[in-house]
């Protein structure tokens, strides 16, 4: 929990006490600063909602390599596009 004054996260709870389905806590701050806080217990469990990680082919391209400058056949080179046995 962050201190509201020096924006710490190194505070302590010091008293805590259960409150009409709330939880109010009482904290300070090595800054000396004292602030409170309320919990509220949710019903509801936490729900994990997972995304499926969708693969894709891709199609490989046919490279020219007549009309490549000497830099981008580098590049080709260097990406693993075209093999040295292509440029023979």
């Amino acid at each position: 929990m962050k201190c509201p004054k020096c924006k710490t996260k190194k505070t302590q709870v010091y008293n805590s006490r259960p409150h009409a389905g709330t939880v109010h806590r009482f904290r300070s701050c090595d800054c000396g600063h004292k602030f409170k806080t309320h919990e509220v217990v949710l019903d509801k469990p936490a729900k994990v909602v997972r995304l499926k990680a969708v693969k894709k082919k891709v199609k490989k391209q046919k490279v020219n390599i007549d009309l490549m400058s000497d830099d981008e056949l580098m590049d080709a080179l260097a990406s693993g596009r075209i093999t040295p046995d292509m440029l023979d």
